[in-house]
């Protein structure tokens, strides 16, 4: 992924950007109706370490995912509203990733205002990611997810199906709400971003 290397179709505006729009287009056309797309947390906080350090060293590769997640979502969104199909994407955000023991949904942080920071066991990802492809709750959802301990400001879920529940409901610590308005983030609330990306 990094800027300078040798296979140049093994960068981020091929792999993050062309390579989410190419993959929800394809699935897409041929009806898949439930498309889970792994982003990452910070990507639209450009002050975040995250952020700068990732777009410092690989490229500008958070611009280009969230480029890769608004294209993704116009895909899916215009597919929908063209055949009546019932298709859904799901965004999903996670903090850096680490090869500790999974924690389960007892140990994840959830948030939707793109303010997370912070690291999530790869085996927790991959289940958040399998859960959200067969909970209803979790269909339309853009999202953030950590690992961290529950309770305080950040509510208590002992499953899966709870944790997209507290979603979907907006009973989020820090107000979440969509990037652009409304109380819970969609596909719609896929707005703002660097001043040279496209809006939605």
């Amino acid at each position: 992924r990094l800027p300078f290397a040798s296979d140049l179709e093994d960068t981020p505006p091929h792999v993050d950007f062309e390579g989410c729009v190419a993959a929800a287009t394809a699935a897409a056309a041929e009806g898949v109706a439930r498309f889970v797309l792994i982003s990452s947390a910070s990507v639209t906080q450009p002050s975040f370490a995250l952020h700068m350090t990732r777009n410092s060293l690989m490229g500008r590769i958070m611009d280009w995912k969230l480029l890769g997640e608004q294209g993704a979502a116009k895909v899916y969104d215009a597919v929908q509203q063209s055949t009546a199909r019932d298709l859904s994407l799901t965004i999903v955000r996670p903090g850096y990733l680490s090869d500790d023991p999974p924690g389960g949904a007892r140990s994840l942080l959830v948030d939707t205002g793109d303010n997370l920071t912070g690291s999530i066991p790869r085996t927790d990802l991959a289940a958040v990611c399998c859960e959200a492809v067969l909970n209803e709750d979790a269909k339309g959802l853009v999202f953030e997810v950590v690992s961290g301990k529950q309770g305080g400001n950040y509510p208590v879920c002992s499953s899966y199906d709870s944790v997209f529940q507290s979603l979907k409901h907006g009973y989020l610590p820090m107000g979440g709400g969509a990037m652009c308005g409304g109380s819970t983030p969609s596909l719609r609330g896929l707005c703002g971003g660097p001043d040279f990306l496209p809006t939605c």
